[in-house]
Order: structure tokens, then sequence, then C-alpha cells
């Protein structure tokens, strides 16, 4: 199984691109670890978003308390 160490369970990417959209994008680091095959999460972006910049505390909340 493929786990963050530390158990952090969302990664924000905030590359250039992104912030240049006024975007962030989000991965879901538990869905990574509970997909069997890493290639198909890479490839279909499983438990990837991209959300606007002000939208991402509320959108983060509502994520962590599925969890």
């Amino acid at each position: 199984m493929i786990t963050d160490r530390k158990g952090i369970p969302l990664v924000v990417i905030a590359g250039p691109e992104e912030l240049e959209r006024g975007e962030l994008s989000v991965k879901n680091l538990r869905v990574l670890a509970e997909s069997d095959d890493r290639r198909e999460y890479l490839n279909a972006r499983l438990g990837q978003f991209t959300l606007q910049r002000d939208e991402l505390v509320s959108e983060l909340k509502a994520v962590l308390k599925e969890l």
C-alpha cells in the first residue's frame, strides 16, 4: 500500500499554471493508498480535482469530513 509516511491525507498543488488561472489542484492521497494499481490512479487522476482559490477552505473541510 502506498501511503504518506506522516499520514497526510491531502496535497494542494499551486503551480504557476494553476495560479495564473486562479485555481488549485488537490490530490487525495488516501485514494492513492487504497488503489491497487498506482498507474491506474495516476492515469485516471482518481482522487484529484481542481477548484478556484476562493473555494479552497470550504472544499477541503468537506473532503476531510468524508475521510
